[in-house]
């Protein structure tokens, strides 16, 4: 009978050496009082589940790479779950440097190459996963059961991610690998969980295994919060203003009372990011802007500048503020609203404790400015509990589709059995699960991706195959759908790919009351969208195409006119980041689902690479063509030239030079060969 044991560690556990209890490359001689606690009890090596919720800057990462090492030594293997891909990316570069001898792959993002994903999954000893990859393995078992076969534990970093819109997709994995396989063990990490015994009830639930839940009050950073409140808080662009100037009179009164300390400045959009940055560069700041749009070197590259002083004020989204580590003696938080909504206590808690770190900076302070001190005052006091977001329809409905088989059958009385093995039905309090469950069907149904006949039999549909193939939430593809379906009715295929522009970008229309319109708006908007559209699609750059069908996305009959309107459930810092995913998605339903010609088909791949790089629409072709991004394409355009035969011949003839001052000849030389092979001399400088 597995026993829920609950350890609670006032810091005075006799530090340990590292040597006695590891062979890995710790750049420390001791343990901390924490870490010795867990050495000593030797849950690196039990067979059970621990769940660690001690503070910011406690060394739990530590705990979780002795875990490895167990793993390892008896040849097991390791799955580390992180929720962003940027974390994700350091800690597979941690782990290299302490298992050299082993192979860390990383997972993150790929939806679609499945057998590549089953080869690297095979030969990985420990995997780094983003949580969305984690659950969306799990559902297709060619991927899992190589990911799984041999594997000691899932660590599941940040875990309180659980009670946040991306808790979903951890939940869900969890349930279904320890379903697939109960002898791995659950290894959970997090600074924010007040309910871990409730969180460990659950956990060991699902194995069957020992679980032991880690708390302790101590922390060897001393860390303050101090609340910067800055009014008038209406309208934003007001506050925003004023919030700046006080930002950078904290930053100057900072370094000139600490010249050497750093500061880290979070902001929650990148629009604020960049004008703050400005802001502080022009007064004379060496500062940077670290945001998930930069490559991966960019990234590091400015961490580093950060760490040795080169740059003073490190101004980052939330990339930095779950589980990375810097020499930050200072944390500015910069507002509690991202946009219109609420920022979650949890991101706030989490970039907060980023200021001062052990090893590195002996204590730290958070300055939180804010329009309104007593709501910031809540937020910080203490994170609240841990629940789930599947007792909410829309998650419940999209993990149920992974439950569903592509090829088969269930019945809901065996997803209501999945549905007890959720997190979620033990957060249940007023309501009947079987309800919930209920209505979760019922919306797959309605968004076309499933139905459920008079026995209770629950079989997916040809669209909601397509969407548990790619990773679909049902929302999404049934917005999809019903631009697919306008689509058809359009014989001509430059005007299709117009609406195609639409069909990509409808989810990044923003959940806002300004999109809901009378059907008076709706009918006009209707009669002169597609004319307007083609006026103003030729030559938009990204923002442009955002922003217009933000607006045109209205004249669409995503909302019900006779019902309460809803919002189109997507936001548009998604859409860059996901048009690969989408366009994908719309390309395997147009051929599929709707039969649609190829020629319409081909238009969808040249508009779906035009958006995806945010080029004028003649660009098409020519970005087509590997090597050629945005900026080359634009040059290319600038001297006439629109498509490859013009390029080809271009570079035979007299414009040989100018073309060749613009595209590389390693760009140039693949897209010669296909029509004829060349010499290497004849193109050479």
């Amino acid at each position: 009978m597995a026993k829920l044991y609950l350890i609670e560690e006032t810091g005075k556990t006799l530090p340990q050496p590292v040597a006695n209890h590891t062979r890995l490359a710790f750049p420390f001689e001791k343990f901390n009082a924490l870490q010795s606690r867990f050495a000593l009890e030797g849950l690196h090596t039990k067979d059970c589940n621990v769940i660690c919720t001690w503070k910011t800057g406690t060394g739990k990462t530590v705990c979780a790479y002795l875990v490895c090492e167990a793993a390892m030594r008896r040849n097991k293997k390791i799955v580390y779950a992180c929720p962003l891909k940027s974390l994700a990316e350091e800690k597979v570069r941690e782990l290299r440097k302490l298992f050299p001898a082993r192979n860390v792959e990383v997972f993150t993002g790929d939806y679609t190459d499945i057998e590549a994903r089953r080869e690297r999954a095979l030969r990985a000893d420990i995997a780094v996963v983003t949580t969305e990859l984690l659950d969306s393995v799990s559902r297709t078992r060619l991927v899992s059961d190589v990911l799984l076969k041999n594997c000691m534990a899932i660590i599941s970093d940040e875990a309180h991610i659980i009670a946040t819109d991306r808790g979903p997709s951890l939940e869900g994995a969890l349930v279904r690998i320890s379903t697939a396989n109960p002898a791995v063990r659950h290894v959970l990490l997090s600074a924010t969980v007040p309910n871990g015994k409730e969180l460990g009830s659950w956990i060991m639930a699902l194995n069957g295994k020992d679980t032991y839940v880690l708390t302790s009050s101590w922390t060897p950073v001393s860390l303050k919060w101090h609340i910067v409140e800055v009014k008038p808080r209406k309208p934003r662009k007001e506050w925003r203003r004023e919030a700046i100037n006080r930002a950078s009179l904290l930053v100057r009164m900072l370094l000139s009372s600490e010249p050497e300390s750093r500061i880290l400045l979070f902001v929650w959009t990148k629009g604020e990011g960049r004008l703050i940055c400005e802001r502080l560069a022009k007064e004379g700041f060496r500062c940077a802007f670290h945001n998930a749009e930069l490559e991966l070197d960019d990234r590091l590259s400015l961490e580093e500048g950060f760490d040795d002083g080169s740059i003073q004020v490190l101004v980052s989204t939330t990339t930095l503020a779950w589980g990375r580590n810097t020499n930050a003696r200072h944390v500015i938080l910069f507002g509690e609203k991202r946009g219109l909504e609420d920022v979650d206590g949890w991101d706030i808690l989490q970039a907060g404790g980023r200021a001062g770190r052990p090893g590195r900076v002996d204590k730290g302070d958070v300055w939180f400015i804010v329009a309104d001190a007593e709501h910031a005052a809540s937020l910080i006091k203490e994170p609240p509990e841990i629940t789930s977001r599947l007792v909410e329809t829309s998650p419940l409905a999209f993990q149920l589709l992974g439950e569903i088989p592509i090829k088969g059958e269930i019945t809901a009385d065996k997803l209501f059995r999945w549905y007890k093995k959720t997190f979620a039905f033990r957060c249940i309090r007023d309501e009947d699960p079987l309800d919930l469950l209920i209505d979760a069907l019922d919306l797959l149904e309605r968004c076309g991706c499933a139905v459920t006949d008079s026995r209770g039999v629950v079989r997916l549909t040809n669209v909601g195959v397509v969407a548990r193939r790619f990773y679909v939430k049902p929302e999404e593809i049934h917005c999809l759908c019903r631009v697919l379906m306008k689509i058809k009715e359009i014989p001509d295929s430059e005007e299709a790919c117009d609406l195609l522009s639409i069909l990509f970008t409808a989810h990044s229309a923003s959940q806002t009351k300004s999109l809901y319109l009378t059907i008076e708006e709706r009918a006009e908007l209707e009669s002169t969208y597609v004319e307007e559209w083609r006026k103003k699609h030729r030559g938009l750059i990204l923002g442009d195409v955002h922003a217009y069908v933000a607006y045109s996305v209205k004249s669409w009959h995503f909302f019900n006119s006779q019902n309460p309107p809803q919002p189109v459930p997507f936001k548009a810092r998604e859409f860059v980041y996901d048009m690969e995913r989408i366009s994908e998605v719309c390309i395997c339903l147009a051929r599929e689902v709707f039969s649609l010609p190829e020629d319409t088909i081909k238009a969808m791949k040249k508009t779906s690479v035009i958006l995806r790089y945010g080029a004028p629409y003649e660009a098409g072709e020519l970005l087509e063509i590997r090597g050629i991004g945005t900026k080359r394409a634009v040059e290319l355009l600038k001297l006439g030239i629109r498509t490859k035969k013009q390029l080809i011949d271009s570079v035979k003839g007299k414009m040989r030079d100018r073309v060749l001052k613009v595209v590389p000849l390693s760009v140039l030389k693949p897209l010669l060969e296909e029509e004829e092979p060349i010499v290497e001399s004849a193109f050479s400088f």
